[in-house]
């Protein structure tokens, strides 16, 4: 009973989703190996997984950024540590958060983007210690799908919907 699902390849080739378990209210990971499909638990808090993104480090841990909708609205972002997922809060800052798209930078460094309250579109790295976030196009009417991709160097392209004037836009 999956939904808000993502698919990403690991360096090998080997399949891997992220997606919203709603019949526990949790985050899961499934991944492909050479015995079938296996699945786990990411995020154990009740109404974590909205919106999920995956992607891959070059050493082929993933990744998962999404929206934790409990008490409060979190951007938040999962990545195994090769023993155990490590979960991060990215940002608190908003009544309404939406369409997390995640890439991880040559460094190791995960970025996103991600809609708030659709108004803005922000732009979050993990300088590796703490979230830099920055807006990236503020104060629109952003009708949703925001995307991230990185260039060879690392730097965040973002694409997104301007509903106000029905536009695609990139910054």
């Amino acid at each position: 009973n999956g939904q808000f699902c993502s698919l990403a390849f690991d360096p090998a080739g080997a399949p891997a989703i992220s997606y919203f378990d709603a019949q526990n209210s949790l985050l899961k990971y499934a991944r492909r190996g050479t015995a079938g499909w296996s699945t786990e638990f990411v995020d154990l808090h009740q109404h974590s997984g909205n919106d999920t993104s995956l992607a891959f480090d070059q050493a082929g841990r993933p990744a998962i950024s999404h929206v934790y909708d409990g008490a409060a609205y979190e951007v938040r972002v999962a990545r195994w540590d090769g023993a155990a997922w490590a979960t991060q809060t990215v940002d608190t800052s908003a009544t309404g958060l939406a369409c997390t798209s995640l890439a991880v930078d040559p460094t190791g460094a995960p970025q996103l983007t991600y809609i708030v309250d659709k108004s803005d579109v922000r732009h979050a790295r993990w300088n590796g210690a703490t979230w830099d976030v920055e807006t990236a196009a503020p104060g629109g009417r952003i009708a949703g799908g925001a995307s991230i991709a990185l260039d060879g160097a690392g730097r965040p392209h973002l694409a997104y919907c301007d509903a106000a004037r029905a536009w695609l836009r990139y910054a």
